[in-house]
């Protein structure tokens, strides 16, 4: 029973990866900090101890001076519960689908999780298992597989396992037949392997699918649980890339005593076999032609086909047994194929899971977090979808002039600190930010993840915009004294939402029309006087405790047909709706060819609301209307630029 009472415990462990290659590991244990080389430490990578509960993973060396000396302190709180402190001054590191950590901030957080680092480097914390060689279990402590299998007798052999295991359960229930069995010739015979090593394979190919995916340690792990499962000298991890056959030592295993196996080749009459059916290939098998020099001197082979989702081939798990130095023993069990056979699809998933965490570390450079959500719930998103989508234009009005007079420092630390704040509110509201160009911000609503409000919630985040430009102004009254203000576009419509950057710069957002009505309304808030326009289909669906003002019907330059402006508002007090009540009436007599009515309305506006830019607009088409009247009167305006 010695067997049975090894176990393994779980315990954290810190991965550190570049460009996708693993560099060091290093237990996490109480606090553990990540930085470059100093003078008095040794050379990049490697683990030093900084006081008795502190480690530190020295990631860069002194000639990579773009990776600060000390960025990150992980501290262990309890059980899988960490928290990250970011210790720089300036620079920002991010978490894997969960955002960004600035200097001097901290956030506790579940584990797995992956640190997205400057220069390339990535730091996985992974839970990790103990060898059960290094640890007993305390007194009445049951833990592990093994410990958890109840055996009949203690006193049983373990040759005899098999035997007893199958005859567990009573009634209906009873087990027939051991899980070690198959069938072979219309007879069911048992396996000859015991349960307990049968058991001990199972516990090693467990710890291996727990190394950090499509390493040196996950390959060798695997290619070594072939080794135990079938009695063959080597087995190894050859990946098919770029239509030829790689190899590599670090995906080899060999047995001890078969060292030398490693410089055989394998049968490339098999792996070409593999790759052509895609499916397992054995020998012996009648199939395959016995001349073939690869094949001469092996007594067993195998080749299994390691397949991505679509069914392609990425690899073979092969593994062979030359005749010179063989056991005698020339089949594969059925067993054993099934065994190796998920073994390959476990190879599958560690690199579907290395590629899409390189994925990820590519899309944390471009995307928010909600998007990389997304991605990971369908990595097709990217590939693009048509969706109903409410676009946000924000741009700063007089960024040029001011940035001109307040200079390149002032103007970069004022454009951060404020296109910061505006962001927030997209995030804050379920928006999804697009781009930056210069002083504007783009953002979207209803995709990757469909909102039935989407208008609502952009028009919320468009208004603690004009909002903010108050706090703003404030703010930085010093440096910009005459103070700032946004002009804000809505537009609600279809689009094709997907990846609208290229494969060297992603950017995740809507193309279509309704992108480019968007990017037009948010221009003509110059030319109206207001702060945010947006078209009907977005003012439809806001409820009426939200304030709006029908403003005109326009044409705009390079969109085909007419749109209907609305006027977004913030908080109108008794005298703004006043306005707005009667800035309709006088828009309809406008609209109706009553042009005379209307001028007299818009100016009666004019005087009592000097500061109305809509209404001085009006009044000064109503006049020209009536100086010269069009022969066919067209009550759209016309805007004469973007």
């Amino acid at each position: 029973m010695e067997n049975l009472q090894k176990y393994s415990d779980p315990f954290l462990n810190a991965i550190l990866y570049r460009e996708g290659r693993q560099l060091i590991s290093c237990r996490l244990e109480n606090r553990l900090q990540i930085g470059r080389r100093d003078k008095s430490e040794p050379a990049a990578p490697s683990v030093v101890m900084i006081d008795a509960s502190c480690k530190k993973i020295v990631a860069a060396d002194i000639d990579c001076p773009s990776f600060p000396r000390s960025l990150v302190l992980i501290h262990l709180v309890s059980g899988n519960q960490v928290r990250i402190t970011n210790i720089h001054q300036t620079v920002s590191f991010s978490v894997s689908g969960m955002g960004t950590i600035e200097a001097k901030q901290s956030k506790t957080v579940a584990t797995p999780l992956t640190l997205i680092l400057p220069d390339g480097f990535t730091l996985a914390i992974v839970e990790a298992i103990v060898p059960s060689s290094e640890r007993r279990p305390a007194e009445g402590e049951v833990t592990g597989l093994r410990a958890r299998l109840r055996i009949p007798n203690e006193n049983v052999e373990p040759r005899q396992y098999n035997t007893q295991i199958s005859n567990l359960g009573n009634g209906e229930n009873k087990v027939e037949q051991s899980i070690l069995s198959f069938k072979l010739d219309n007879r069911s015979q048992l396996v000859p392997v015991e349960a307990s090593a049968f058991l001990e394979i199972l516990d090693f190919v467990v710890l291996t699918a727990q190394k950090p995916a499509a390493s040196v340690e996950f390959y060798r792990g695997i290619a070594e649980a072939v080794t135990r499962i079938i009695d063959v000298d080597r087995a190894e991890v050859i990946l098919w890339q770029e239509n030829k056959w790689e190899r590599s030592h670090d995906r080899i295993f060999c047995n001890a005593s078969k060292s030398d196996a490693s410089q055989r080749a394998p049968s490339y009459t098999m792996l070409e076999a593999a790759l052509r059916n895609r499916a397992m290939v054995v020998f012996p098998d009648d199939t395959l032609d016995l001349n073939q020099v690869s094949l001469r001197k092996m007594v067993t082979a195998v080749a299994c086909p390691i397949l991505d989702e679509e069914g392609g081939v990425l690899g073979v798990l092969y593994a062979d047994r030359a005749s010179e130095i063989g056991s005698g023993r020339e089949k594969v069990t059925p067993i054993e194929e099934t065994l190796i056979e998920i073994l390959a699809t476990a190879i599958a998933t560690g690199i579907a899971k290395t590629k899409r965490e390189s994925l990820v570390t590519t899309y944390q450079q471009f995307f928010s977090s909600k998007v990389i959500d997304a991605i990971r719930r369908n990595p097709k998103l990217l590939d693009g979808e048509d969706c109903e989508v409410t676009v946000l234009f924000c741009d700063i009005r007089g960024f040029s002039r001011i940035t001109e007079r307040i200079g390149p420092a002032n103007a970069m630390a004022w454009i951060q600190n404020t296109l910061t704040a505006l962001s927030s509110h997209v995030q804050d509201l379920d928006g999804v930010l697009v781009d930056y160009v210069g002083d504007e911000m783009f953002a979207m609503w209803g995709a990757p993840d469909a909102l039935p409000d989407h208008a609502v919630q952009a028009a919320s985040a468009a208004r603690h915009m004009m909002a903010l430009s108050v706090e703003l102004s404030d703010q930085w009254k010093e440096t910009i004294p005459e103070g700032f203000a946004f002009g804000i576009g809505l537009c609600t419509g279809a689009a094709h939402v997907g990846n609208i950057g290229s494969k060297q710069k992603f950017k995740y957002g809507p193309m279509g029309s309704t992108v480019n009505l968007g990017s037009r309304i948010q221009g003509l808030t110059k030319h109206w006087r207001v702060q945010t326009l947006m078209n009907e289909e977005t003012a439809l669906r806001l409820p009426p405790s939200i304030p709006k003002r029908r403003l005109c019907q326009a044409r705009v330059i390079g969109i085909q047909g007419s749109v209907t402006l609305y006027e977004l508002g913030l908080n109108p007090n008794g005298s703004e709706e006043v306005l707005w009540r009667d800035y309709e009436k006088a828009l309809l007599s406008y609209e109706i060819g009553e042009h005379r009515e209307a001028a007299q309305a818009f100016s009666d506006l004019a005087k009592r609301y000097p500061m109305d830019g809509p209404s001085l607009i009006m009044l000064v088409r109503a006049v020209q209307e009536l100086a010269h009247p069009q022969e066919h009167f067209d009550p759209i305006w016309v805007a004469s630029e973007k």
